[in-house]
């Protein structure tokens, strides 16, 4: 070898061993919990997006932030405790698009968080209706003398662009199971059909009863006097303690000084993210025993789970079937928990996902709990299940369907747009959208929706223990709360995920001392094996009526408080 070789390669292997060296400190750093001081508060923000599981895909991580992720701040409380450097709990609560669901679960968690002693505050500088609700689970509530509370009660906003779609020259070809499927009314009415009203108030009601006697309940006031107050519906800080509302008006920094341990120089804290770092077994939690978590969340569509920068999270089939596969035959995993936030999607792919879940039960225990939403496709994919849980709020139901395409032969005439066709088959054009369907095409879309409907109503029937003129009556689009799902039998349960936990246990034959491990699947994928596996900038259409539905869609959904998204199945 000659002397320069030997040299190189001298440098070459010192460049290696330095790397090594280098990812090593790098991973040690990452790795390594961080310090928590005695007698600190730990700080949660509840504000912007709240997801109930943070995206596995590296990319869709970049799409979505920032966010937070219910599964995150249940993990936090859970751990704070039992953590004995945890003397309490701080939410910072801003405008957030959590939903009843979301917010009743983490009312839950800090409800047991208090039930140690350990004490729970909230410091905000603007609270409104969704948000106070949560707030009153505090020991005591604080704002700034400028802070402001927005208690005007709960309202639903429903938008349409009927005569929008009109003046664009754009039709609308719809078919829909039944009267309560109103997320087409969006395209085909200008104001609420009376089918939609009535659903909306029936939920509205539920909702608004609840929200009064939780405040009631929480802040020692009577319903009629919580009543009342909605009247005013604007306080500042000081009006807002003087009702009773809050308790202490007070700056951040002085909140700080009240809580700074006896003996300490400054307020001692740690957020969130940093929180997360503790692993659960560093604060006693060792549980041997695994139960699985499966998060199915995003609208459901054939394929990958991914993200679609108009339409969001999306629930693919093929993942989902994959995970709990994997799940059911892992001999560690004593029963699975099948956690769903989901509005719905294609009924297909939405059957092949409940069908997997039926394989599954067969085998291991399986208990659906419900988050936010899970209705339509998203009760498609609950019900096989042998057991499930929803919290009180939870949107679920929404048995139904629709198939829909739009014709733009208008729109392209204004444009000045035209097109030509060599066919052959006498619907060779059927979803073109330079023509409605014929009348013969929507009678054989008619009759299959039907079919489609018929079969499902059937089976809930059968897996629900009901009659099918009983799943009938509840269903036709007709969506419920928790609430109202368990009165009349579409679910088992009232309870969040840790119930969903307990029964788990119980149905596997673990003692309810025992502590179980919750292994959660999907696992997040780096940036690499994200770009490898999915091109996340490709939108999942081929026809331009799909990507028109997905853009006003999201106006619709952004606009409103209090409206669910709905089952929704496109044929491709």
């Amino acid at each position: 070898m000659k002397p320069w070789q030997k040299i190189l390669l001298v440098v070459v292997v010192i460049g290696i061993i330095s790397l090594i060296a280098f990812v090593a400190v790098v991973y040690n750093l990452i790795t390594a919990e961080p310090t928590i001081h005695k007698h600190s508060y730990l700080i949660m923000e509840v504000s912007g997006p709240v997801l109930e599981y943070p995206p596995v895909d590296f990319v869709a991580q970049l799409a979505v932030k920032p966010v937070k992720s219910l599964t995150q701040m249940l993990e936090n409380i859970q751990k704070a405790r039992v953590d004995k450097r945890i003397d309490g709990i701080i939410l910072k609560i801003f405008v957030s698009d959590a939903n009843w669901g979301k917010l009743q679960e983490l009312r839950a968690a800090l409800s047991r968080f208090k039930a140690t002693g350990k004490k729970v505050f909230v410091y905000s500088e603007y609270l409104a209706n969704s948000h106070y609700y949560l707030a009153t689970v505090a020991d005591s509530i604080f704002m700034p003398p400028c802070g402001m509370l927005l208690f005007s009660g709960l309202a639903s906003e429903q938008v349409f662009v009927k005569n929008t779609l009109k003046k664009l020259g754009i039709k609308e070809n719809i078919i829909k199971i039944e009267k309560y499927k109103t997320a087409t009314e969006f395209f085909q009415n200008d104001r609420m059909s009376p089918e939609n009203r009535r659903m909306t108030e029936w939920l509205l009601d539920d909702q608004f009863n609840d929200f009064i006697t939780t405040i009631a309940n929480d802040r020692n006031l009577k319903p009629k006097a919580v009543k009342s107050l909605l009247n005013r519906l604007l306080f500042n800080a000081k009006d807002a303690q003087q009702a009773g509302l809050i308790d202490r008006v007070l700056y951040w920094d002085e909140l700080e000084e009240k809580l700074k341990a006896r003996g300490e120089r400054r307020f001692r804290s740690v957020n969130s993210s940093t929180y997360a770092q503790i692993k659960p077994e560093s604060v006693g939690l060792r549980g041997k025993v695994k139960i699985a978590v499966i998060h199915a969340q995003g609208a459901i569509n054939w394929g990958e789970n991914g993200f679609d920068p108009l339409f969001g999270l999306r629930m693919g089939s093929a993942t989902m079937v994959r995970l709990i596969k994997s799940a059911q035959k892992a001999k560690g995993i004593k029963a699975i928990i099948f956690r769903i936030d989901s509005p719905g999607g294609n009924g297909i792919a939405s059957d092949a996902i409940s069908h997997q879940i039926e394989i599954a039960a067969k085998k291991k225990p399986v208990i659906v709990s419900m988050c936010d939403v899970a209705a339509s496709g998203g009760y498609m994919i609950a019900y096989r299940a042998p057991v499930l849980v929803a919290n009180p709020g939870t949107y679920t139901g929404s048995i139904g369907l629709f198939s829909m395409k739009f014709n733009l032969k208008g729109f392209y005439d204004k444009l000045g747009i035209t097109k030509d066709f060599v066919t052959r088959g006498k619907h060779a054009t059927f979803y073109s959208d330079y023509r409605d369907f014929t009348p013969a095409e929507k009678q054989i879309l008619i009759r299959n929706s039907w079919d489609f409907y018929n079969t499902w109503i059937e089976n809930i029937a059968k897996f629900r223990h009901l009659r099918v003129g009983q799943v009938d009556s509840l269903a036709r689009g007709r969506v419920w709360t928790g609430r109202q799902a368990k009165q009349n039998g579409l679910i088992d349960v009232l309870g969040d995920l840790e119930t969903a936990i307990e029964i788990a246990k119980k149905k596997a034959g673990i003692s309810k001392e025992v502590p179980v491990k919750l292994v959660h699947y999907p696992r997040r994928k780096g940036f690499l094996e994200s770009l490898l596996s999915k091109n996340f900038l490709t939108i999942s259409s081929r026809h331009p009526e799909v990507l028109l539905y997905r853009l006003l869609g999201r106006l619709e959904t952004t606009m409103q408080q209090c409206q669910w998204l709905p089952w929704m199945w496109i044929s491709k």
